[in-house]
């Protein structure tokens, strides 16, 4: 997580990156994070992988076939 706390540029963003190949290997990419430091408000985010694929033009893929998600 990128918190405002540590760079006023930040806006607690939470990235989420894995590989491109990943799309191919698993029916589904899962992102799992706590709202909060407690970990209380855990939550799992479940996202069939063909969304991806299907949408694949609109996804930040950077060097290295990293997918990069962004969620803030």
């Amino acid at each position: 997580m990128w918190e405002r706390k540590d760079a006023d540029r930040w806006l607690n963003y939470w990235w989420f990156k894995f590989d491109e190949s990943d799309l191919h290997k698993y029916q589904y990419i899962m992102f799992c994070g706590a709202l909060e430091y407690q970990n209380k408000e855990f939550k799992i985010i479940k996202i069939p992988s063909k969304y991806f694929t299907d949408n694949i033009s609109g996804v930040d893929i950077s060097a290295g076939s990293c997918i990069n998600i962004l969620n803030y």
